[in-house]
């Protein structure tokens, strides 16, 4: 998977957002065969990106 955060949209506003390459197969070395990639966990994501912008929020 390739991933890149970005913190501002195009008109320079704050909107942290994130772009993903994110691969159905991968090959195993271990099993010299290809396996279903399983894609990160979308609820650890959301109370991460919750939890930065609360402690942005209490920066300010």
């Amino acid at each position: 998977m390739i991933a890149t955060l970005h913190n501002f949209g195009r008109d320079l506003k704050w909107n942290p957002h994130i772009h993903c390459l994110v691969p159905k197969l991968v090959y195993s070395l271990k099993t010299n065969k290809l396996k279903m990639f399983h894609h990160f966990n979308f609820s650890r994501l959301r109370k991460t990106f919750d939890e930065f912008d609360l402690s942005r929020k209490l920066a300010d």
